[in-house]
């Protein structure tokens, strides 16, 4: 039985445009109709498990799907960004606890020594009256 490819694409998993490519390339055979549609033999997407060896299990085996290698890359990349996201995060914490520190130190240089206040000492003499 042959298949559209958008039929063959569904039924494998993949996107229609990675399935056209591999066409192309020839690592699947498939045969153009008189009006141009791309015609693919059921049993070629059997070939699909000796070319794209990973698989990626979502639970029932109805589900499973290929990876092409865009979505690969998206993954490796989404990985890197959540390792650089906790590294900032871990910084970032760094970087509070620190000014806590500073904070605690600079209200503890403010405070008056045993609760003295502090003199006026631009007012000495002022309000006197001379004698």
């Amino acid at each position: 039985m042959k298949l559209t490819l958008g039929q063959a694409a569904k039924q494998a998993g993949i996107s229609k445009s990675y399935l056209s490519r591999l066409v192309k390339s020839g690592k699947i055979s498939g045969e153009r109709q008189e009006n141009g549609e791309l015609r693919i033999d059921a049993s070629e997407l059997s070939r699909l498990a000796d070319i794209r060896p990973h698989v990626q299990n979502a639970g029932n085996s109805a589900s499973e799907r290929l990876e092409t290698p865009r979505e690969q890359v998206l993954q490796r990349e989404v990985e890197l960004l959540r390792e650089l996201l906790l590294d900032k995060e871990q910084t970032l914490a760094d970087v509070r606890a620190e000014r806590d520190a500073w904070r605690q130190q600079a209200q503890t240089l403010l405070l008056p020594a045993g609760g003295r206040t502090s003199r006026r000492w631009w007012r000495f003499g002022k309000g006197r009256t001379q004698a």
